[in-house]
């Protein structure tokens, strides 16, 4: 029994790895996002721990060039206010094999830029 789970862990590591970013993957990647451009802009953060509460629904995901184009729906939450539900459209890459996915900015499909940043919508990674 040993033996075949022994065997079986490469297998099993290499489909792990592969594939596209999962919804809690997304969540995690846009929360890390938004946690550094708060921390940039003078956040500590435990506050922004403390006080923003983030959701990500993934749409869908395509290939592109080597990560994914994934469509999302972001709402967020903290106790002074609520936004309404975001669509947004944003690049996802793997930091490496197993240390998850990470937001890219700036890197939107050719066509996709309206898709990206709806008129009104006040996300920005």
């Amino acid at each position: 029994m040993r033996k075949r789970t022994v065997l079986l862990l490469p297998v099993l590591l290499a489909l792990a790895a592969c594939g596209e970013p999962s919804e809690s993957d997304l969540q995690s990647a846009v929360k890390e996002d938004l946690h550094a451009r708060a921390t940039a802009a003078g956040s500590t953060s435990q506050a922004v721990d403390d006080l923003m509460i983030v959701r990500v629904a993934k749409h869908e995901c395509h290939p592109f060039e080597d990560g994914y184009l994934c469509s999302f729906t972001l709402k967020m939450k903290t106790p002074l206010f609520a936004t309404r539900p975001v669509e947004a459209e944003r690049y996802f890459v793997r930091n490496s094999w197993f240390g998850g996915w990470r937001l890219e900015d700036g890197r939107v499909a050719e066509g996709q830029a309206a898709a990206a940043s709806p008129s009104g919508s006040s996300f920005s990674p």
